[in-house]
């Protein structure tokens, strides 16, 4: 029987409020994010969140497979206008550090990378193929960005401690091999994405789409 409780809240009370967090990042470095590429990046972060905290979603959006990518229809009248003021005075850090994992990564690449991302996730472009414009599954979203992000690794479970071992010996022209370095800044329950060594799988797209 499984431990995660069958109903939770989100992180977030309204996507709003993602959408606000991302438009002041943006304004914050001089940019402003159009519609569709906020629609890609709110939709990473709630995979990213889901695959970070078995299942459980950053913000009570519902997206769909559509032909110019995935979206929550129910944010198209809100995205002209959101803004700073609709960012919650206090807000989850588990949630924040997903929002700010998300921008600072794909928050300046031009939508097409971000739609190369997306048709690799191992989710969307299937949903796509099979049913356009149906729903996401949110407990599809969470292995998928799992795999990602993680490379299938299981999420919130520390590492046992490695076992004291002697160095192997390296060849005197030859320079130690690096371990695989993570990102140490997020707080416990945000995956730790792999930043060297070996590659994350499908973290890039398979072929160039621009």
């Amino acid at each position: 029987m499984t431990q995660t409780p069958r109903f939770r809240k989100p992180a977030l009370k309204t996507s709003v409020a993602a959408v606000a967090w991302f438009n002041a990042a943006a304004e914050s470095n001089g940019t402003r994010l159009q519609p569709r590429k906020l629609q890609h990046l709110l939709y990473m972060a709630q995979g990213l969140f889901a695959a970070a905290n078995d299942g459980r979603a950053l913000m009570p959006s519902r997206f769909i497979a559509g032909s110019l990518g995935p979206c929550d229809p129910n944010l198209y009248p809100v995205l002209e206008v959101a803004d700073e003021s609709h960012r919650p005075k206090e807000i989850d850090p588990k949630a924040e550090a997903c929002l700010s994992l998300i921008f600072r990564k794909f928050g300046t690449l031009p939508v097409e990378q971000l739609e190369g991302f997306v048709e690799a996730d191992g989710i969307f472009a299937d949903v796509r193929e099979l049913a356009p414009d149906a729903e996401i599954p949110l407990d599809q979203m969470g292995p998928a960005y799992r795999r990602a992000f993680m490379g299938d690794a299981e999420p919130c479970r520390p590492a046992p401690a490695p076992r004291k071992a002697a160095p192997a010996a390296q060849p005197q022209d030859q320079a130690p091999v690096p371990a695989h370095r993570q990102s140490d800044d997020l707080p416990e329950g945000v995956p730790k994405v792999i930043t060297g060594g070996k590659p994350v799988k499908r973290w890039a797209p398979k072929r160039r789409v621009y």
